[in-house]
């Protein structure tokens, strides 16, 4: 699954930059790809970046952004922040609060965000996150991040075995 799944960011970072090769589509991720594509439709939005990767100064973490998405209807709306799924868990919002903090933390504000999760037969489910959510999922991060550091510094983690 993890290399599907770095075929097809890779293939959606394509797509945004309008360099995608749709004559060698993998039919292993191209349903997905299609759904992106779909969801873009419906709802009118465009990637404006894609695969961005980002530091955490002040928490000294990072991470690669699945993208950020603008929506020509309402160019004065600050980005919406999005991550690509093959389903959506509970998971995701402690995720995206990261993703939040990070672009804070690097000088950028995001109006909303979502998780897509993409279907084989190009379909699609999206989960919407308005900004006090955003928040809220950050804070939910940084508390996980304050008990893994805890954890780590006093050695409570188990070790893993190779």
């Amino acid at each position: 699954y993890l290399e599907r799944g770095a075929k097809l960011h890779r293939a959606i970072h394509l797509l945004a930059q309008g360099k995608l090769d749709k004559s060698d589509m993998d039919p292993a991720w191209s349903g997905r790809l299609l759904a992106i594509e779909r969801f873009l439709a419906d709802t009118g939005n465009k990637i404006e970046r894609s695969e961005i990767k980002l530091h955490s100064p002040s928490l000294t973490y990072a991470g690669t952004i699945d993208a950020l998405l603008s929506n020509p209807l309402a160019p004065e709306v600050a980005p919406i922040l999005a991550d690509w799924k093959s389903s959506l868990e509970p998971q995701v919002i402690p995720q995206l609060g990261a993703y939040r903090r990070l672009l804070w933390d690097n000088d950028l504000n995001v109006s909303a965000g979502l998780a897509l999760e993409l279907h084989e037969d190009a379909t699609y489910k999206c989960q919407w996150f308005t900004q006090a959510e955003l928040k809220r999922a950050e804070q939910t991060f940084c508390a996980c991040l304050t008990v893994y550091g805890f954890q780590t510094r006093h050695e409570l983690l188990e070790k893993e075995i190779i």
